[in-house]
Parts: C-alpha cells; sequence; structure tokens
C-alpha cells in the first residue's frame, strides 16, 4: 500500500500514523503518552488490523498493564481498589494527550474526581472533619488507584489526618482562612516533632530543603504517602532524584553500579536531614 509505505521507511511507523492522524495529541498539550509523542504508535495499535477496536493489539487494561506492570501488581494487591481503575483506564486518562491535565487525565483534579464524587453533600463534608476540601486537590490524601486503607486514604498516612486532627497544623475549619498552616517552614513539623528538629539543627551541615520556605514539605507529604514516612514520589530514588539526577544518570550509566543507589536506598550513606561529616554522609570518609 503507498499512501502508507511509499515515501516512508518501515523503521519510521509514526510518521506514517501522523500523515492521517495527526490530531492525536491535541495542541497544546499538558501531557502526552510518550509512545505517541515519540511516535511508537505500533506499540499499542498493529496497523494492519486486530481483533480489538481502533486495531488495538490488547483490550481494556491487558494493554495499558504490559507496560506499567508494577502499578498493575500495586493495584491487584490493593485491599481498596477504585471502581473506575478496575473497568478500565480510559475512564480516567486519555491514551495519547491530555489538553487539560498532567499524567493523560481527562481533566485535572478535583473536577475529575468530582465527576463521581458529590462534595456539596453533608456526609462529605463530615468525613473530612468540616473543612471545605470540594475544590481541594483530592490526590493530596487518596490514592487514586488503590490502597490497603479504606476511603483510599494512602497507606502511609499523618497520624492527625488519619485522627482527623486536621487543626493540629491548619486553621479551624470555620475560620476565614482554613487552610492556612499555624506556622510555616520546620516551624510548623516542631511541634510534634520537637527532638528530631532541635538534632538536626544542632549538626554542622543541614540539608539545605530543610531551610527552605518550605521546609521539610520539599520531601515529604504533610498528608498521606505511598511510601513510608510520608516520602514523595514513588520511591526515594526519584525523591532525590528531582535534585540530583546528575548523580542518578551517572549511576544510569555506570558498568559497575553501587547497590544502594541501585536499590533506591540513598540513606545507607547519606543521612537525609542533617550530618556533622561533609557531603551528609553517615560516617567520617577516610582517604
Amino acid at each position: 500500500n503507498t499512501s502508507c509505505h511509499g515515501n516512508f521507511r518501515v523503521a519510521d511507523p509514526g510518521k506514517i500514523c501522523y500523515t492521517c492522524h495527526a490530531e492525536v495529541i491535541p495542541e497544546g498539550a499538558k501531557s502526552s503518552h510518550k509512545p505517541v509523542a515519540e511516535g511508537g504508535c505500533i506499540k499499542c495499535h498493529d496497523p494492519h488490523g486486530a481483533s480489538n477496536k481502533f486495531n488495538l493489539k490488547a483490550a481494556g487494561n491487558k494493554l495499558c498493564l504490559e507496560c506499567h506492570k508494577e502499578l498493575g501488581d500495586a493495584v491487584d494487591k490493593a485491599k481498596h481498589k477504585h471502581k473506575p481503575v478496575s473497568s478500565g483506564c480510559l475512564n480516567c486518562h486519555d491514551p495519547h494527550g491530555s489538553a487539560k491535565a498532567e499524567h493523560l487525565l481527562k481533566q485535572d483534579v478535583p473536577g475529575l474526581c468530582k465527576d463521581c464524587h458529590q462534595t456539596d453533600k453533608p456526609f462529605f463534608v463530615k468525613v473530612h472533619a468540616n473543612y471545605p476540601v470540594g475544590n481541594a486537590r483530592c490526590t493530596m490524601c487518596h490514592n487514586p488507584h488503590g490502597s490497603k486503607r479504606n476511603a483510599l486514604r494512602y497507606d502511609s498516612v499523618h497520624p492527625p489526618v488519619a485522627n482527623k486532627m486536621c487543626n493540629q497544623c491548619h486553621d479551624d475549619p470555620t475560620s476565614a482562612t482554613p487552610f492556612k498552616t499555624k506556622k510555616t517552614g520546620y516551624e510548623l513539623c516542631r511541634g510534634c516533632h520537637y527532638d528530631m528538629v532541635n538534632s538536626v539543627l544542632s549538626k554542622n551541615r543541614i540539608h539545605w530543603p530543610l531551610l527552605d520556605k518550605r521546609g521539610c514539605l520539599n520531601c515529604h507529604s504533610p498528608h498521606g504517602s505511598k511510601q513510608a514516612a510520608l516520602l514523595k514520589g514513588d520511591s526515594m530514588t526519584s525523591l532525590c532524584g528531582t535534585c540530583h539526577k546528575d548523580t542518578i544518570t551517572r549511576q544510569e550509566k555506570a558498568l559497575s553500579k553501587h547497590n544502594p543507589v541501585q536499590e533506591g536506598m540513598c540513606t545507607t550513606c547519606h543521612f537525609p536531614h542533617a550530618s556533622d561529616p561533609v557531603l551528609l554522609f553517615t560516617q567520617p570518609t577516610v582517604i
């Protein structure tokens, strides 16, 4: 068929597809699916024919989970599963690109969530300790895919949140500024984590994010997290890599890889908050 193969090498299938399907990624997209952006259409579609709609190589979540296996495994293990996830990833995500949100979401949170969840109902307000969270970002507290905890709360939950004691950190729900924190930076966390913060401040070298205006929130989520210790991101490697990308990249390219780095255990060698030795090492280096 010369309409597909006449002017292109088979090694460039994306270029062929885009002659007819240039609109699959919306103009000004806020996120795009990596295979689509790279012209890898045939990773999901059979260009000649398939038994599934849209010439997809597999139907439903099975296709998505061929690449997103780790996420699929986590959902399978979750005690509480989000119903839209079980019935199909495309309930929330666009498979090609989204003009409205990150992560290929059809619209941003909380708009997407409010399509199913009625945030103006008295019960919704009550279970959120009377805080007006109807327009807040739901994913600060809830895992959108699945969790071992009810209400899809993250596996690791900040105790004040778990106990609905939000006013330990925030102004009262009836105040003019219900989401304002009572203090800023590490001083807010110091109220409960007094000994730890004081110990950190006594060290010779302090990890700079702690002294930033966001303080502890540069690395920790205040409400809930997939990781232990309320760490942000999906792993310690991804968290540390937000600032230390050069180290992670160097490790990935190295012929002989350092096991702690490879396994995402940066804290095997470094203290995350502060230390007396250089580079926040757990022990002084001997040369």
